[in-house]
């Protein structure tokens, strides 16, 4: 051809591009950022809304339903993708959106319509906060920050100085401090003051509002130069808040010293961080997207032998949790198992082509097609993780192939008598149009897959496909210039001749290979004779390969697991427990951990889980989280996985009245402390119903067998307290609704705003909040005589209502504006998410579902479903392209299908090799 024939008259061309490919390669490798995962361009946006001190129930219909009708209008939304949790205080709604919606304006849009809506939600509920979910910002490290100080102590020196610190390091994006203390300035009212006064607490919160405010006034311009003009009232110690004018009457004015006691003090404590029993505050280290883990670690340990001098006495700073141990071993095993492969590729070359000169080719032209498609993936915006990894390592068999098959070719030619030029030439020319197909016929097979698989799924395959595409075609054209041009100058006649060690070496293993080619024309010619014997055992074989698939021999799982050295445990106590007996339960379980030797760090985060978001947490008292970091794999007698499924016996058998769920991280991080991996949705409008159904559901789940940590959303149930106002009798007190409702939960949860902040210069702003004196001990009798401001003076709450107690839900659940319950499951030892998902699919297919209610899958498992199905249409796909082009190759229909015929028999030895060794199908094990 011709590209072959300049190639091999222009060494010099050749030569430039190709050291030009090595050192851009070589540059795009130090580049590209090492991750366990591709990055994940997710379009999912999170709408958070606090309504301070609303039950579930009034969140739903006030906040969360509003937010969902205007998110519902907007395009592409993902099937069973817009879901809602109104919880004590909040709601979250959450949009997942199709790959067809723009990833980085959707959060724009969903801004757009949630401001729209604005005017329709209650007059105190907080601006809502939209996010764009990240899953590529994830938290890489967690740094324990502990000693010999006050808490309060810690969290003013992690505030001001570790953080910033940390914030500072090429490649973070946040640190987020979990600590379960916050700094506020306090207004203690004193309500037996307030009374005497004849004023309530709202008088108060008027007063901080109207007077604790900067006002920008314009500027001016004085002798030429232009001043911006401020007006400020804002105090900036707790003793300038003390001078506030609450009220003036003729007797003089109420100072706010008057009715209440002004403390710099900290919020009522909402959770405990401990690290291997010692009590401390947490800082999580989140990367940017496109950080690369491994340096981002780095610095953050660097940036700790820094901060050491500059810490107070007796503390120090302990990465406990760091992601970059196992994404450097998993991408040191996966990059050792590409570099193998070609030291091995080169001595089966050795072996069959007898030259080093011949082999020497092959592992020149190996690397550069690498380098090509590392430049590629640059481009492309991959980083160097598992998926990638293996693609390249995958790769090297079909580089080869193109190298090995115009070598072969050449010596063919070279034996003809041909010059080394024209048998390069010649020998490359005569298999041009082969090769092309072939290589297409590789390509197609990995294209449907990029393409055709959809969801979170395809995030993960795409950058598979595409790496092994572009280094199939980059080899394709190194094997029509780099190749032929190397055999043309290293290559000559006869080199298999004389009476060196190794042209001995060759001509020993030719008349071996021979031999074995005799053996199998002996073996081929009966063969031949009786066809459909040959055929009935083909069938046969293929017949006996699936059967050890349908007979549950081989177990599917979504992806493969991984040993992370990690067990994660979540604990959930019974609704309405405290924080302090959330923590004894801790405590028992810390104990318990400390017995097993393969445990060396115990961190435990009591109170403040994490959320959805990296990084990011909510306060929930009767819930907590601990991790149990292992000595690393050759160091213990078992695995995380068997580890996990012993703990989850013995905390069980020790906390009766708790759910315990262990999640063990799987090669990709997936399964610690996520949500379930056996995730079942039902929903329905009426809640009656809803309950009732989902009722039955979880007794069917829990009759499946090795599910086991089976929780329904339905079990959290907590006491409120309900104060409901007698509408006559407000009315001839002069009390309205508004004001009692204000005054109760200032008295209570305390009153605080954005605009109500003390403001020190290089500090961070500290909350003023308003509460009673009493708010921490209050009973149903200090409820009862809380004073509120009427019309005709201050009167008590319980003058006007009824204060009783109700059981509500923690929090309520939607799915497509629906009220949703899920029960959640996980397998029990031995047991594979893809068997249970099911196992459990086909048991809930037996309950009968009443009209306009349904049941829906989410989870690792429906994931799993979902993603293996996508690939086995692609293949599907792959295998229809491949036969048209060997077709095209061929000139005939029947030769093609005597190729694809061998793909059935392959399957015989796949799937034997997977039944006797106990590997599951698995993402990778399909894609192989």
């Amino acid at each position: 051809m011709k590209v072959t024939e300049f190639s091999v008259r222009n060494p010099l061309v050749v030569l430039a591009v190709t050291v030009t490919i090595g050192l851009f390669g070589m540059l795009a490798y130090a580049s590209l950022g090492v991750a366990i995962t591709p990055n994940v361009n997710f379009p999912g946006v999170v709408v958070v809304t606090v309504y301070p001190g609303a039950d579930p129930e009034t969140v739903e219909s006030n906040v969360t339903r509003p937010i969902e009708d205007a998110v519902a209008t907007l395009q592409n939304i993902d099937t069973n993708g817009l879901t809602s949790t109104s919880g004590q205080g909040v709601s979250i709604v959450t949009v997942q959106f199709t790959s067809a919606a723009n990833a980085d304006l959707v959060s724009v849009d969903v801004e757009r319509v949630v401001n729209g809506v604005r005017s329709r939600l209650p007059l105190d509920v907080e601006a809502p906060t939209v996010t764009k979910i990240d899953i590529n910002a994830q938290g890489v490290a967690t740094v324990v920050f502990s000693g010999q100080q006050p808490l309060t102590v810690l969290q003013d020196v992690a505030e001001n100085v570790v953080q910033r610190e940390f914030n500072a390091i090429p490649g973070v994006g946040s640190t987020n401090i979990r600590s379960g203390i916050t700094r506020e300035i306090q207004v203690l009212v004193d309500e037996a003051n307030l009374r005497a006064r004849g004023l309530s607490i709202t008088n108060v919160i008027g007063a901080v509002q109207t007077q604790q405010l900067e006002v920008p006034a314009g500027s001016i311009t004085l002798d030429g130069r232009d001043y911006s003009v401020y007006f400020d009232s804002l105090a900036n110690s707790p003793q300038q808040l003390q001078n506030l004018i609450v009220l003036q009457t003729p007797n003089g004015a109420i100072y706010l010293r008057d009715v209440a006691r002004i403390e710099d003090t900290y919020r009522k404590r909402n959770a405990i961080v401990r690290v291997n029993g010692q009590e401390g505050l947490a800082l999580v280290v989140v990367k940017l997207p496109s950080a690369n883990t491994l340096s981002v670690v780095d610095g953050v340990k660097q940036a700790i032998e820094r901060l050491q001098p500059r810490l107070p006495a007796n503390t120090r700073l302990d990465v406990v949790v760091d992601a970059s141990t196992y994404t450097a071993r998993s991408y040191n095993t996966v990059r050792n198992a590409l570099l193998e492969a070609m030291l091995f590729t080169g001595l089966i070359l050795l072996l069959f082509l007898h030259t080093w000169r011949s082999t020497l080719i092959v592992l020149v032209s190996i690397p550069t097609s690498l380098l090509a498609t590392l430049i590629m993936m640059t481009v492309l915006n991959y980083n160097l993780n598992l998926m990638t990894m293996m693609a390249l390592t995958l790769s090297v068999g079909i580089l080869v192939d193109d190298s090995i098959v115009v070598l072969e070719n050449i010596y063919r030619h070279l034996d003809l008598g041909k010059s080394p030029y024209a048998a390069a030439i010649d020998g490359r020319a005569e298999i041009s149009l082969a090769a092309i197909t072939i290589t297409f016929v590789d390509v197609v097979v990995y294209v449907p897959i990029a393409v055709m698989v959809s969801g979170i799924s395809a995030q993960f395959l795409r950058p598979f496909a595409l790496t092994i595409a572009v280094a199939t075609l980059a080899s394709l054209i190194v094997s029509f210039t780099l190749t032929p041009l190397l055999a043309s100058r290293f290559l000559g006649q006869g080199q298999g001749s004389g009476r060196s060690l190794m042209a001995r070496f060759g001509r020993a293993w030719d008349r071996g290979f021979i031999f074995l080619e005799r053996r199998y024309e002996d073996l081929l010619r009966p063969s031949l004779r009786h066809r459909w014997l040959v055929i009935t055992v083909g069938l046969a074989s293929f017949a006996f390969g699936i059967s050890l698939w349908l007979m549950g021999l081989i177990g599917s799982d979504f992806f493969p697991s991984g040993d992370q050295s990690e067990v994660d445990i979540t604990l959930t106590m019974p609704a309405s427990t405290s924080l302090e007996a959330t923590n004894r339960a801790v405590l028992q379980m810390e104990q318990l951990l400390g017995g097993y030797h393969e445990v060396r760090t115990v961190y435990s985060v009591i109170g403040q889980v994490s959320g959805a978001g990296p990084g990011s947490s909510s306060n929930a008292g009767n819930q907590a989280q601990i991790t149990a970091l292992l000595v690393p794999p050759h160091d213990r007698g078992q695995s995380s996985q068997q580890l996990g499924a012993e703990l989850r016996q013995v905390f069980t058998g020790a906390l009766p009245t708790a759910r315990i769920q262990i999640g063990v991280p799987n090669a990709f991080g997936f399964g610690g402390f996520g949500g379930q991996p056996i995730q079942v949705q039902v929903q329905g409008s009426d809640a009656q119903a809803l309950n009732q159904l989902a009722a039955r559901v979880e007794q069917a789940v829990r009759g499946v067998p090795g599910a086991v940590g089976v929780r329904s959303s339905n079990d959290n149930i907590q006491t409120q307290l309900r104060a409901t106002i007698d509408w006559p009798r407000a009315a001839d007190l002069g009390v309205t609704a508004q004001n009692a409702g204000n005054a109760l939960r200032a008295a209570i949860d305390g009153y605080r705003s954005n605009a109500t902040q003390l403001r020190q210069p290089g500090r961070t702003a500290v909350d003023i909040r308003i509460l009673s004196a009493n708010a921490a001990t209050a009973s149903i009798q200090d409820i009862a005589t809380l004073p509120v401001s009427g019309a005709n003076g201050v009167v008590q709450l319980g003058q006007f209502t009824e204060i009783r107690q109700l059981q509500i839900p923690t929090s309520i659940r939607h799915v497509n504006r629906l009220r949703s319950v899920t029960i959640g499951a996980e397998p029990g030892e031995g047991v594979l998410v893809g068997n249970l998902q099911t196992a459990l699919q086909a048991r809930l297919a037996q309950v009968q579902l009443p009209a306009g209610y349904a049941v829906t899958y989410g989870g690792q498992g429906a994931q799993g479903g979902t993603a293996f199905r996508d690939i086995f249409t692609a293949l599907g796909v792959a295998i229809l392209l491949m036969y048209m082009l060997m077709m095209m190759l061929f000139g005939s229909l029947v030769l093609p299908l005597a190729v694809l015929m061998s793909l059935p028999l392959a399957l015989v030895g796949a799937f034997g090799a997977m039944a006797l060794t106990g590997t599951p199908l698995t993402l990778f094990a399909l894609l192989g």
